[in-house]
């Protein structure tokens, strides 16, 4: 991906979100949020998911869409069964195969406390989420401090 693409840590969400079309998805204590952008991306996070139910760590896929990209980029959703702080729920997204940019991004959201949400999607309007997401949450909860 070339420098000039994707997000980058001073993007407003909400601005990119209201300029697309989208609405955005937060996720609630127990969501993992996996961008796959391959085929191979997405056989492996199924792996990882067995993988975690083997040594009794449930992961439950909920929902799985294309990304406004298109297949055989897709969202997908995740439950864990316990609540997870910011840097689990990124180092979880990241070894269930999910976009490495943006868990990068996501991860140096958390370490250098920056005032945006370290997870999102972007999701069409009347997406099964759409409304449903958590109330955006403040820096301590994304920081943990």
């Amino acid at each position: 991906m070339t420098p000039d693409k994707g997000s980058h840590l001073e993007d407003d969400p909400v601005a990119a979100a209201e300029k697309l079309g989208m609405v955005i998805v937060l996720p609630s204590p127990r969501d993992l949020f996996v961008d796959i952008d391959t085929e191979a991306d997405f056989v492996w996070l199924l792996a990882m998911v067995a993988v975690a139910g083997g040594v009794g760590v449930q992961l439950e896929v909920d929902h799985v869409n294309a990304s406004k990209s298109g297949l055989p980029r897709r969202h997908v959703y995740l439950t864990a069964d316990r609540d997870l702080t910011p840097t689990e729920r990124i180092a979880l997204q990241a070894t269930l195969g999910s976009d490495r940019k943006r868990e990068l991004l996501s991860l140096l959201r958390v370490w250098l406390c920056t005032d945006r949400a370290p997870t999102l999607f972007f999701e069409q309007p009347g997406h099964p989420r759409d409304g449903a997401q958590a109330a955006p949450d403040t820096e301590a909860s994304w920081t943990g401090r």
